[in-house]
């Protein structure tokens, strides 16, 4: 079954330090079914990656090798509409962005894929399935 995935568990599969095996199964589980990602999770990457890069994490050809990788990726892209976000932030205290994550989810009826501790806590509180355990 797909999965919703978000900026954070996407940039575990980036960077050595965040990764784990729950992220990993999850990046199995992209591949072999597809993802599903709200419109935003394209710019969220590409600024954890371009600040990364300033701070020298990592170099400019290993982020055009992950985006690559990215690219390769079977994705259904969500484009919530801004009431619903503005509602669903509302009601479960998060960040619109974070509203655009479980909107996806629940717009598509998949689990949801995150490491942030709140959009979890909404997650499981929407009804949810969470397709990380860490």
């Amino acid at each position: 079954m797909t999965v919703v995935i978000d900026a954070s568990v996407t940039m575990s599969w980036c960077f050595e330090d965040e990764a784990s095996d729950a992220s990993d199964d999850v990046f199995a589980r992209v591949v072999r079914w597809g993802g599903v990602v709200p419109t935003l999770w394209r710019y969220e990457v590409a600024n954890v990656l371009v600040l990364a890069a300033r701070r020298d994490r990592i170099s400019a050809a290993a982020s055009k090798r992950f985006l690559s990788t990215l690219d390769r990726l079977a994705l259904d892209v969500v484009d919530g509409a801004a009431d619903r976000l503005m509602d669903l932030a509302s009601r479960f205290e998060l960040t619109a962005y974070d509203a655009a994550y479980l909107d996806a989810a629940m717009v598509r009826a998949v689990p949801l894929a995150t490491r942030g501790a709140a959009l979890r806590r909404a997650a499981t509180t929407a009804g949810v399935a969470l397709a990380l355990e860490e």
